[in-house]
């Protein structure tokens, strides 16, 4: 039987990391994350080479995570265009019930959009299946992606700064604003921004 220990005190270091991340502290100090891991010191190096690598560590579990919800919140879904709307209004409402997720998030930047795991896989995936369904005219899928990212980075880090704005208007109003642009009818886009979730 293996000793789980190494497991319990990597996962201790990259749910640090991840805390530290969200608060913007990517300063600290090996010591004060092993501390608010409540592990030993010299541990750290058992399992991360640098700070940075352990940076690098948080922010692809939180996109593993992120991922993860998606695959349950579209699992039944085939539509592209109703994948996108679920997809984003999902990661919108993540920002009033998984709040440090989305702050690492935005803390990671607009990099985050090129990662292999999170936000662009499968939102590129939906923007393609869109495209070779009829369901989105997109002249540059690649350039429309970015422009959708920037513009979900943006409407998280509104709702971090107004914690008294509806996260479910903005996710709505985001959806049918970013539908149509991809080419989807204002009707089709208003009802598929406020549908109810799976």
């Amino acid at each position: 039987m293996s000793d789980p220990r190494p497991i319990r005190t990597r996962a201790a270091l990259v749910n640090a990391a991840s805390a530290l991340l969200a608060e913007g502290r990517v300063t600290a100090s090996i010591q004060e994350i092993t501390d608010l891991a409540g592990v030993g010191f010299g541990s750290f190096h058992n399992h991360f080479g640098s700070k940075d690598a352990l940076w690098e560590a948080a922010v692809q579990e939180t996109m593993l995570a992120h991922s993860a919800m998606l695959a349950v919140a579209s699992a039944d879904i085939t539509d592209p265009a109703e994948r996108f709307a679920v997809g984003l209004r999902t990661t919108c409402a993540m920002q009033r019930s998984l709040p440090q997720m989305v702050k690492v998030v935005l803390n990671a930047g607009t990099r985050i959009l090129n990662l292999p795991d999170g936000i662009g896989p499968q939102a590129r995936a939906d923007i393609a299946d869109g495209v070779e369904h009829g369901r989105f005219v997109v002249r540059d899928p690649e350039l429309a992606f970015m422009a959708i990212g920037g513009a979900l980075l943006g409407a998280l880090q509104h709702l971090v700064d107004r914690p008294e704005v509806s996260a479910e208007e903005v996710a709505s109003n985001l959806a049918e604003s970013l539908l149509r642009q991809l080419g989807v009818s204002a009707e089709e886009a208003a009802r598929l921004a406020t549908a109810p979730l799976p």
